[in-house]
């Protein structure tokens, strides 16, 4: 490993110094002047990095010594850069990359097609030596436990930026990007909905920090694919059952507090193990936001000058202080997250309603 980081250095170093600089020349054509960031995303993020501190850590350590000291893990914000450059990456048959290749066919020396400083091929490099990376901690895993908390960083860090780079091609959706919040995970999930809970399809899910996004793959061109919106959820106003019916691979989700009732959206996972994970990450999502709310309210009733002897528990009982009153509503907003799979396994004969007497509430959209 030690030795093909010191050549990945070198390389990474190579193409800073080789086609960076002939991007911000004078006699550069416009198309590509000063579009070194698009066609090298992170670049020289990653030759600073490797040179200045992953490859002397591992020149100061033994092999074994170094998984130990689990450096993976502790460069983790760093090795972030990887999700961003996946993400960023030009293909190599776009027109940015075609263009910029006939450029540096004309202003620099013929290299073997196979040169790790080839145009593009060097483009992949970065990738290939995150999966090399994963591959030797894999064979050591048996040597050492601690590879199997480096591997599950970069693990995370390839699909993270594949989540990214899938969530790039929703196409016509109408909240901006910047109002959805960090992705939190994405998926294909059955869909079903309707009053007789006809099978919708195959949706692609998007899980963002404050919006769930449906939509539906379609292919654009031979070789690529776009994300078609169908409808969206705000978190904030989302309500969720872990687990419906015996088989422990749906769950569903509906919005709170609507006018009206409506069918819920069930949400098929491909086992046990996915449905876990997705209804994890939503009940961390509606926790966030309940605490968030719960304070904002305290914080509201306390600035129009409201006594806090005048606030009731939810059993009427007075609460005498401020900081009770929020630990009185944080431990029933924690404890009605942590009891919604008890719910949704009282659920299956009923919906919602049956369990919340007269509470109206409307399901998102059964058009997705």
């Amino acid at each position: 490993m030690l030795s093909s980081e010191r050549q990945y250095v070198a390389m990474l170093k190579g193409v800073e110094e080789t086609y960076l600089p002939l991007l911000e020349g004078s006699d550069t054509p416009s198309s590509l002047r000063g579009k070194a960031d698009l066609l090298f995303p992170n670049w020289a993020g990653f030759s600073s990095f490797h040179s200045h501190n992953l490859l002397p850590a591992m020149e100061g350590a033994l092999l074994q010594s170094l998984l130990q000291q689990d450096l993976f893990s502790k460069y983790r914000e760093e090795f972030l850069q990887y999700s961003h450059y996946i993400r960023a990456k030009p293909e190599e048959d776009s027109p940015l990359v075609t263009q910029a290749a006939d450029f540096f066919k004309l202003r620099l020396p013929a290299s073997p097609p196979q040169s790790p400083l080839s145009f593009p091929h060097c483009l992949q490099a970065p990738i290939q030596r995150l999966e090399q990376y994963c591959d030797a901690l894999e064979e050591l895993g048996e040597l050492n436990p601690a590879s199997d908390s480096s591997l599950s960083v970069l693990r995370q860090v390839q699909r993270h930026g594949e989540d990214l780079r899938v969530s790039d091609l929703i196409v016509g959706c109408p909240v901006p990007v910047a109002e959805r919040g960090e992705l939190v995970r994405q998926g294909e999930l059955l869909v079903c909905g309707g009053t007789r809970r006809k099978k919708t399809g195959v949706r692609s899910v998007f899980l963002y920090q404050h919006l769930i996004i449906f939509t539906k793959q379609k292919n654009v061109t031979p070789g690529r694919i776009a994300y078609s919106f169908k409808d969206s959820i705000k978190t904030g106003e989302m309500g969720l059952t872990q687990s419906v019916g015996e088989e422990g691979v749906r769950f569903e989700v509906w919005v709170r507090q609507a006018p009206r009732i409506r069918d819920n959206l069930t949400l098929q996972c491909q086992s046990g193990e996915d449905r876990a994970a997705w209804t994890h990450d939503i009940a961390q999502l509606l926790w966030t936001h309940a605490i968030h709310n719960t304070e904002l309210c305290l914080k509201e009733t306390m600035c129009i000058g409201v006594s806090s002897k005048m606030l009731l528990d939810i059993t009427g009982a007075p609460v005498t202080s401020e900081l009770d009153s929020i630990y009185s509503l944080n431990d029933r907003v924690h404890s009605s997250c942590s009891d919604s799979s008890s719910v949704g396994s009282q659920k299956e004969g009923g919906s919602p309603t049956s369990r919340r007497g007269d509470t109206q509430h409307l399901s998102p959209s059964t058009a997705v």
